[in-house]
């Protein structure tokens, strides 16, 4: 992709961007066409991506002896696969948003009011790594996790050990202390009460904290 001119940003953005983002990337013709002939690109599908991106932040830290240092950092997850849609079908593959009887009957009564049962809905989701965590002496020591619904209706799920309680309609939070996590996080937010019959900005999945 590099020798094609792709620029960092643009191989890390267009993943995340909507089809014939070529404007707002900076790609010309050429570069579109030499992506599909190379296989970058999906013709087919509207020019959808066929790589993925992880960032990686790395930078080296002194820590003196007998010293305390405070080190903070900041930033927003990427949303993954979304804004975008999912069908019906979609939820039962695989479980990996741990997606309880609650949930599921949620969905289902959403589900029934489409006699084909195949209408999109829109969703995202958001990854999170925490298993570096455990390369800490004692875990995290403090963990607050808080997710933030755009609407009420808008549903959640998620695989997490800590009990997450309603802090309002739109707020669900969960802390734990000494918190030792054996997975990484798998955030689904999914607006069933929203069917589309055209392109829509999808659910916001916000920063987690």
């Amino acid at each position: 992709m590099r020798k094609i001119g792709l620029s960092d940003k643009q191989i890390a953005l267009y993943p995340y961007s909507s089809p014939f983002r070529e404007k707002v990337l900076g790609l010309t013709k050429r570069q579109v066409k030499l992506l599909e002939e190379k296989g970058f690109l999906d013709k087919d599908a509207d020019d959808a991506p066929s790589w993925y991106v992880q960032i990686s932040y790395r930078w080296k830290q002194k820590f003196p002896a007998g010293q305390i240092v405070h080190v903070h950092h900041e930033y927003q997850p990427f949303v993954s696969g979304g804004p975008g849609y999912m069908y019906p079908s979609d939820f039962g593959k695989e479980n990996i948003f741990c997606m309880d009887s609650s949930f599921n009957k949620s969905l289902n009564k959403v589900f029934a009011l489409h006699v084909d049962n195949d209408t999109p809905f829109s969703s995202a989701h958001v990854d999170y790594i925490l298993k570096t965590a455990n390369t800490w002496k004692d875990g995290i020591e403090d963990f607050t996790l808080i997710l933030t619904k755009e609407n009420p209706k808008e549903l959640v799920s998620l695989c997490f050990p800590g009990e997450m309680k309603h802090v309002n309609d739109l707020t669900l939070q969960s802390r734990m202390t000494h918190f030792k996590p054996t997975s990484d996080l798998n955030v689904l937010f999914t607006n069933v009460d929203n069917t589309h019959d055209g392109p829509d900005t999808g659910p916001y999945a916000p920063p987690i904290k």
